[in-house]
C-alpha cells in the first residue's frame, strides 16, 4: 500500500512532464528522510554526497575565472580538489562566487 502512496505522484510528475526538482535537493531531501528515520548513517551518505555535489558546483565556477595562459607559455588544464575534500581535505571556508 505505501508503495502506491509514494509511486503515485513520481508517476504523475512523470506522465504530466512536469518539472524536477534538482538533484542536489533531491539528495537533501533523502538525507532528511533518513534523519527522520534515525537511519543516520543513510543521512549521512546522503548528505555527503549533496554536499559533495555543491562543491562541484563550486569547482565548476572557480575554475571558469581561471586566465589563460600567457601568450607563449603552456598550462595544464586547472582541476578541480572535490576528490580531496571528499576524503577529509579541503576546504574550511569558500567565498560564494559572484552571480
Amino acid at each position: 500500500m505505501k508503495f502506491r502512496l509514494v509511486l503515485a505522484p513520481v508517476l504523475a510528475l512523470a506522465s504530466s512532464g512536469g518539472v524536477w526538482a534538482d538533484d542536489i535537493a533531491d539528495q537533501i531531501e533523502r538525507g532528511l528522510k533518513a534523519y527522520s528515520a534515525q537511519s543516520y548513517a543513510d543521512a549521512i551518505q546522503e548528505l555527503q554526497f549533496a554536499v559533495s555535489q555543491i562543491q562541484e558546483k563550486l569547482n565548476t565556477g572557480y575554475l571558469a575565472l581561471m586566465p589563460e595562459p600567457l601568450p607563449g607559455w603552456q598550462a595544464d588544464p586547472p582541476e578541480g580538489q572535490t576528490a580531496v575534500a571528499l576524503m577529509g581535505g579541503g576546504y574550511s571556508r569558500l567565498p560564494s562566487l559572484p552571480q
